[in-house]
């Protein structure tokens, strides 16, 4: 009796004066946080999600899943695509799927759907995975030349292999844990601070106050646009916080890659057993013009760097994607290329 009166008597004192010690802690770290950037908007259930978000993490970049397995109806809008945009984290955020849907649906007099699946870090490899995957075939499709390899020549990165490999049990667990640890850090990031240990003789302080939130991109479910890119120090798409910076080919941040990061033409079985029918381009970076487009890669349609500006010299920012992607459209007007209704699967 004695054990149990005590112990009613602890957790009595003692939750009263947790309450008070995090309503304190809220209202200190209230002052701290308006002056930090406004948290990133949170997406809209079916019309946008969470494509990464902690980088860090092994599941922090779960495009991979929904693209691989097609959970969660991506699988059905990635078949009912007319267009497909593929490419690294250049074409995630230099091209608009939506943007060219809406030119090219005006230009052939009927509805064009595109969606854009590109991946960062991609590789001919996990492209082909996707095809495969998905049972893709009779389609055309956008390729951004830049480190597009035949994958002979290159392994998908360790954070992809999992991905490449997975179920439909896998992919909802790893979309799950991404998601929950992103709802969790968005809701409590503007109520309490994410405290740490410091070491005072480097940062000057013992404990040190941090937001929840980390690293975050949202993308839109229905044609794979990036929405916005945001970190704890703010937003860096579509709008940076930062200035932008045009397209510098005085700087050559690729030229240790082959041909200067541009890639070859695909030569990948898959793709060519299921009639995915290339259009090639290159969304200018610092340094682009160091490699030189295959012959082979046609039909090819170059984008001028005019006017394009970037936030970190390869990724363009919202307004250059506008840009970027309506001349993708003018150019494959001027070639002729006409994109018709999707082949049922």
């Amino acid at each position: 009796m004695k054990t149990a009166a005590f112990a009613r008597s602890f957790w009595f004192a003692l939750l009263p004066t947790a309450a008070v010690l995090l309503f304190c802690l809220h209202l200190s770290w209230k002052h701290e946080y308006r002056k930090l950037p406004p948290r990133i908007g949170a997406p809209i259930w079916a019309k946008s999600y969470v494509a990464f978000y902690d980088l860090d993490d092994n599941h922090g970049n779960i495009d991979y899943y929904l693209f691989h397995t097609g959970i969660l109806g991506f699988g059905a809008r990635i078949q009912q695509a007319d267009l497909l945009l593929f490419g690294t984290s250049h074409v995630q955020f230099g091209l608009s799927a939506g943007q060219l849907g809406q030119k090219l649906s005006v230009a052939e007099g009927h509805p064009v759907k595109v969606f854009n699946l590109a991946l960062a870090s991609s590789v001919l490899s996990t492209i082909g995975d996707i095809v495969a995957a998905n049972h893709l075939h009779d389609k055309p499709a956008v390729f951004d030349l830049f480190v597009l390899d035949n994958p002979a020549h290159n392994v998908a990165a360790n954070f992809m292999l999992g991905a490449l490999s997975s179920n439909d049990l896998d992919a909802y667990v790893q979309v799950g844990k991404c998601w929950t640890e992103f709802w969790r850090d968005w809701l409590l990031d503007d109520l309490l601070p994410n405290l740490r240990i410091g070491n005072p003789a480097r940062h000057g302080k013992t404990i040190i106050f941090k937001r929840f939130l980390k690293f975050t991109a949202i993308r839109d479910s229905t044609n794979g646009d990036v929405i916005a890119l945001w970190v704890p120090t703010g937003l860096v798409y579509p709008k940076s916080n930062q200035p932008g910076r045009p397209i510098d080919n005085s700087f050559q941040p690729y030229a240790s890659l082959p041909n200067g990061g541009v890639g070859r033409h695909l030569q990948n079985n898959i793709l060519q057993a299921q009639h995915i029918h290339a259009i090639y381009t290159l969304l200018p970076f610092d340094g682009s013009n160091l490699g030189t487009v295959p012959a082979d890669a046609q039909p090819f349609i170059p984008i001028s760097p005019n006017g394009l500006v970037t936030w970190d010299g390869s990724h363009l920012l919202g307004e250059s994607r506008t840009l970027a992607t309506e001349r993708l459209f003018e150019g494959m007007e001027k070639l002729g290329i006409h994109i018709g209704p999707s082949t049922p699967p």
